[in-house]
């Protein structure tokens, strides 16, 4: 496959509606749609518009439109779309803190405050210590003033209590640390229990 040189040249809002004109989609209001194009980009929204495109006799998907295709049939879509993201994510972040927290509030009541890096709390086939390094890596990223203050006060910096980890870890790292703990660790089926989940099951909803 021969690559070629990209040419094409940025277009007005006005100009963005004209080629979509000539492809097709139809327009109630171009005032208002032209507000719509400045507010949300003509490449975010081309996504939403894609299920509208013709398939030639190759099964090809053509610049075309459908017949009937209505710019405000694109942006109820994008608007649905946003909504339903808004409430996965609201719903995500939930679950996420309620796991910090129980992950925080098991290990941290039975080990004490440095559980994670004792390795002795986790599985002999987890690999305990790339774990603490990338622990090591997203403390020393943090920019919270909670972090600056303990590295400016205590020793072994960038070890932190675990009630300090979690709030910085990332969600992939949580995810690992808990999956990494022993099967038959009271506070691996302690943590699940919160959540009426197997053990397991809860392992693979966090990956």
């Amino acid at each position: 496959m021969t690559l070629v040189t990209y040419s094409k040249p940025p277009i007005t809002f006005a100009q963005q509606i004209m080629s979509l004109e000539q492809k097709g989609m139809l327009f109630e209001d171009k005032g208002a749609a032209e507000a719509k194009l400045a507010s949300i980009s003509y490449y975010r929204l081309s996504g939403y518009w894609y299920p509208f495109r013709i398939r030639n006799n190759q099964n090809v998907v053509t610049s075309q439109f459908r017949g009937g295709t209505n710019f405000n049939e694109v942006i109820s879509l994008y608007q649905f779309d946003r909504k339903l993201r808004s409430l996965v994510f609201d719903a995500i972040e939930y679950f996420e803190v309620a796991v910090r927290t129980q992950f925080t509030y098991q290990l941290g009541h039975s080990y004490g405050a440095f559980a994670h890096v004792n390795r002795q709390n986790f599985h002999p086939k987890f690999k305990h210590y790339k774990w603490v390094k990338k622990l090591k890596s997203e403390v020393k990223r943090s920019k919270d003033d909670f972090i600056r203050h303990y590295e400016n006060k205590y020793n072994d910096f960038p070890i932190v209590p675990i009630w300090m980890l979690t709030e910085v870890m990332s969600l992939g790292s949580l995810s690992h640390g808990y999956e990494g703990l022993k099967n038959n660790n009271r506070e691996k089926k302690h943590i699940a229990r919160y959540f009426n989940l197997h053990y397991k099951k809860l392992e693979n909803w966090l990956h």
